[in-house]
């Protein structure tokens, strides 16, 4: 996750939402929800639901799609 979020393409974005719900560690996890915090980016509305549920303790979904820290 790390090396995909240094390379700072948007294209990533998607790829990355498609592991996170099978992904095990709580670390890479936690690295991929502080990356698309960090730039913004935002999550489709169809696959809100089920990022939402395999995000790691302490972060949300805002209306807009972002990811907020609580």
């Amino acid at each position: 996750a790390a090396a995909i979020f240094h390379q700072e393409d948007d294209a990533a974005a998607g790829a990355l939402l498609k592991i996170l719900p099978d992904e095990e560690s709580f670390r890479v996890k936690n690295k991929i929800a502080e990356g698309f915090l960090a730039r913004g980016w935002v999550v489709p509305e169809d696959v809100r639901d089920l990022t939402r549920k395999a995000l790691p303790p302490g972060f949300t979904i805002d209306g807009e799609g972002k990811l907020k820290k609580r």
